[in-house]
């Protein structure tokens, strides 16, 4: 629900097959959605989701699980990293993200966080930024042997697609 562009509130609905069914109103059990929810889940500008009182960050991935990179719980202990799987199940074996999440392409490539919400990588200039779809938008740069490197996409696996030379809309911050 919200309001439309004239103000009026609107009620929580589904839109499918081209038409609005007023009947569903919540996520599907088992949606990435119902698990964002069910965690009490706030999505940053980044694209990840942080939790209140939890430090880490969380993760959709293409099965409808959320990744947890581990972090302390309200009480100061630490939590590693798992995987919700939604219903209240945590999943503490699945303690990697899945190949094609925004984490894992994180991981593969060494990325660290900057202050402004990008990410660096060892031995090369230039930002990453992760975008919704799980790859990696990388601005361009240059490489650890000084070569320039033309802005391109990471989508995981050691594959850059190098048509996509710009960034997912509203990923980078104004």
């Amino acid at each position: 629900g919200g309001n439309g562009p004239d103000g009026t509130a609107r009620p929580a609905q589904t839109y499918a097959n081209g038409n609005w069914d007023q009947t569903r109103t919540t996520p599907m059990a088992g949606s990435t959605q119902a698990a964002i929810n069910e965690l009490g889940l706030v999505r940053t500008p980044m694209g990840s989701y942080v939790r209140a009182g939890y430090t880490g960050e969380y993760f959709t991935q293409p099965d409808g699980s959320l990744f947890y990179t581990g972090g302390n719980g309200p009480d100061g202990t630490a939590r590693p990293a798992q995987t919700y799987t939604g219903g209240g199940n945590w999943d503490q074996a699945r303690n990697t993200p899945m190949a094609g999440s925004t984490q894992a392409s994180i991981n593969e490539l060494a990325l660290t966080r900057n202050p402004n919400g990008s990410y660096a990588r060892p031995g090369y200039t230039g930002s990453y930024w992760a975008q919704p779809d799980g790859s990696i938008f990388y601005t361009g740069g240059n490489g650890p042997d000084g070569t320039a490197r033309p802005a391109q996409t990471y989508t995981g696996g050691d594959n850059w697609d190098q048509a996509r030379t710009t960034p997912m809309p509203r990923v980078i911050p104004e």
